[in-house]
This record gives structure tokens, sequence and C-alpha cells, in this order.
């Protein structure tokens, strides 16, 4: 989550002079020349059965393909703290899918999550005049992260089980590959062509391959494979408090009150989503230090 959090910086250094097609495409070229030698010289590469080659081009086709088109143009179109806010709400819709696809049961602290986090997105995207401050266009690209980001998420717990995690953000990154080419080759290749090597912003587009598409994927995936995906997906709470940081630090980009406010309702959101009632949860924790301990000094009043 703290790569992720660093790569909306790195986007935007890379918009300054290459269209969002360009940086996604170059982006899974370089992850995937990065992932193959060594999958190859390991003799860890894994063969796909035909069977599940359905499931794993629907898995590429949220992510990398949906997800990094609506975020790369979101984030074209809002700040890199918005955008962020915006994505780590991913954990909201999360149990809900959940609740739909696989039959888990939704709490309250789940539906108050969301109207809590709503609060928030609401106050970040309206003016005081309850007008749109931030483009509704871009609202939409990030949303449509949001949502292949939850099929993704189910998708890989499923798929995860039987191949390894690096041979399926390498199998990702190329089907996702294939997919970009026609996009690229119609919307940016004069653009690209016309623009030329820019090092200024080639950099970031390397350092989105080896660290977000790869070594954070990987570690995504891991923990997806290994913990359950509503209590995977809550860490990415953090993500716009450290591009918060970055933006300050790297962009020089200060955040109004407004926005700061509607940011911590957000997060404030999220992680009441992510309160658990079994007896390992939060509130399993406080019912038994709290709750408890007051009802047993009750009985002892009334005794």
């Amino acid at each position: 989550m703290l790569i992720w959090a660093g790569s909306f910086i790195w986007s935007k250094q890379a918009l300054e002079h290459y269209n969002p097609v360009n940086i996604v495409l170059f982006r899974l070229l370089i992850s995937s020349l990065f992932l193959l030698p060594y999958l190859l010289f390991s003799k860890r590469i894994q063969k796909i059965d035909i069977k599940d080659m359905g499931l794993i081009f629907l898995m590429a086709f949220c992510e990398p393909f949906i997800y990094f088109m609506g975020e790369t143009y979101g984030i074209k179109l809002v700040s890199a703290p918005v955008a962020a806010v915006i994505v780590s709400t991913l954990p909201l819709f999360t149990p809900l899918a959940a609740a739909i696809f696989l039959k888990d049961k939704l709490t309250v602290f789940n539906v108050l999550g969301v109207a809590v986090s709503f609060a928030g997105i609401i106050l970040i995207v309206l003016g005081p005049n309850a007008d749109f401050i931030i483009s509704p266009i871009g609202l939409m690209f990030l949303f449509s992260s949001v949502f292949a980001g939850v099929v993704y998420s189910l998708l890989i717990k499923k798929i995860s089980k039987k191949y390894s995690i690096l041979n399926l953000v390498l199998y990702q990154n190329i089907i996702g590959i294939f997919l970009f080419i026609p996009v690229f080759l119609v919307l940016d290749y004069r653009d690209f062509m016309t623009t030329g090597f820019v090092w200024y912003s080639m950099w970031p587009i390397i350092k989105l391959a080896i660290f977000a598409s790869s070594i954070a994927y990987f570690l995504y995936t891991y923990a997806l494979k290994n913990m359950d995906i509503s209590k995977v997906n809550v860490f990415a709470n953090i993500i716009p408090v450290f591009t918060i940081i970055f933006s300050w630090i790297f962009l020089g980009e200060l955040i109004p009150e407004r926005k700061i406010l509607g940011i911590i309702i957000i997060i404030t959101g999220v992680s009441v989503s992510q309160i658990s009632r079994d007896k390992y949860g939060t509130y399993g924790y406080i019912h038994r230090h709290i709750v408890t301990k007051f009802k047993g000094a009750g009985n002892k009043r009334r005794k």
C-alpha cells in the first residue's frame, strides 16, 4: 500500500509528457520484462490450463486493463490525493460483493461505513454551493477502477489456489499488453511519436512498472492468497494518508481544509466498515473489555 501511495505521484509526473495509455502500456511491458526472465531462469514458470483461460482473461481485463485505464485517466483529471482517497474506498465495496457472490453476511458496521464514507466523498467533490469542484468524468474513471478492483479481488482469491503469485502477475500483465496495444495504436501512437523519449516522465514509468506493477502486486496477491479479502483490502486505508504526504513533498500540492476533513471522514467510514462482530474482531474486543466490565460493575451494585 505504501508503494501504491507513491504510484499516484509517479503517475502525475509521467502524465506531464505522456498520455494514460502510453503510461500503462509501457508500465506493463517493463514489468513483464522484469518478471519473465526471473521465472524462466528459476524454472518456476507455470502453464495455464485451457479451462482456466477464461477466468484469467477476466481477471486481467479487470486488472490491469479497466483498473489502470480508470485510475490513470482519473489521476489526469483530479489531484493525486483525491484520486487516492477514491481508490481507497475499495474495502467498502468488497464486503458488499462478497455478500452477493460469496454469500458472506453483511454487518451493521459494513452499511454504516459505506454511509459515512459517501458523506466524506460528497464533502470532497462538492463545493460550498453544492456544485461539483472535481471533474465528474474523473470520478467516473476512478470509481470504475474501484469496481474492477472488487471483481479482481474475488477472482484472484479463487485462482491463486492453483497458480503461483508471480505467474499470475506475469500472465495478467501479458494479457493486459495485448488489450492495450489496439487502444494505444488508435488513441496515443501519434502523440507518443511526437513527444519521443523524455527521461523526466519515463523514469516514473519504470518505477511504476518495477515497484507498483511487479513488487506491490506480488505482495498484494500473496496477502489475498493467505488472508480474508476484507482484511487485506482494509490496508488500502493508509494509501491516501501517504499520498497526501508525498504530494506535499514531491508535487508541492496543498490540500484545502475541506478536503482534509472529507479524507478523514472517508477513512473513518472505511475503518468502521471493517469492524467485526466476532470474538477476535474490534467489536468482540470492545464487548469483552468494556461492555462486560460495565455489566459486572452493575451486577455488583445491585447485589
